[in-house]
C-alpha cells in the first residue's frame, strides 16, 4: 500500500478526520427534515411498521460468584479466588552437618632485610663488609661477626656478602648501596 503523505501516522490521521467530517455532515442532514406545515423538525417521524423491542439486563446477576468454579465454565471477564489444592507435599531436607576445623595460624611474616651492602674494605688479608640501614652511620663487620645480633656474616666475596640468621636462614646481599636522598 502506498502512503499518501509518506508516514503511516499522517495517513491514519487524514482518514480519521475525513471520517469524522463525513459523520457530522451525515448526521446534521439526516436529523432535520421539512414538515408539511413548513417548519423544520430535528426528529425523524417513525414509520408505523418499525418497532423497537425493550431490552432488560440484570446488572447485579453477574456479581454473584459461583459456589464451586468448574474448569469448563471459565469466564475471562469474571475474577474470583480459586481454592488451592495441594498436589504434592513439600519436604524440607536439612543441610548436611559441617565440621568446623580452625585454620592454623599463619607463620609470622619474615621482616624484610633492613640492611644494604654499601661496600667492601680490605686491608692485607682481612675484609670488612660495610652495611647501612640508609638512615644512620654505616657499620663495618668482618667474617664471623654478628650484625645487630640477628645476622652473622659468613662469607665476604668480591661483590656480595652471605649472611645467616639465628633461625638458620641464609641470605646473599649484593653490593648495591642505598638510593640517593
Amino acid at each position: 500500500m502506498r502512503m499518501l503523505f509518506g508516514r503511516p501516522a499522517v495517513t491514519v490521521a487524514v482518514i480519521l478526520c475525513g471520517g469524522v467530517a463525513m459523520q457530522s455532515l451525515w448526521s446534521s442532514r439526516a436529523g432535520t427534515f421539512q414538515r408539511a406545515d413548513g417548519r423544520a423538525s430535528s426528529v425523524l417521524p417513525r414509520s408505523p411498521s418499525m418497532s423497537v423491542p425493550k431490552l432488560q439486563v440484570d446488572l447485579d446477576g453477574g456479581r454473584r460468584l459461583p459456589d464451586s468454579p468448574g474448569p469448563l465454565n471459565r469466564d475471562p471477564f469474571r475474577f474470583y479466588v480459586r481454592h488451592a489444592t495441594l498436589t504434592s507435599q513439600i519436604t524440607v531436607v536439612p543441610p548436611p552437618a559441617t565440621t568446623f576445623e580452625p585454620a592454623w595460624p599463619a607463620a609470622p611474616a619474615v621482616p624484610p632485610m633492613p640492611w644494604k651492602l654499601m661496600g667492601i674494605v680490605q686491608r692485607s688479608t682481612t675484609r670488612w663488609a660495610v652495611f647501612s640501614d640508609c638512615r644512620s652511620v654505616p657499620v663495618p663487620k668482618a667474617e664471623g661477626e654478628w650484625l645487630e645480633g640477628q645476622w652473622r656474616v659468613t662469607t665476604i666475596g668480591l661483590e656480595s656478602v652471605s649472611l645467616q640468621s639465628r633461625d638458620d636462614r641464609e641470605m646473599a646481599l649484593p653490593l648495591r648501596g642505598c638510593r640517593p636522598r
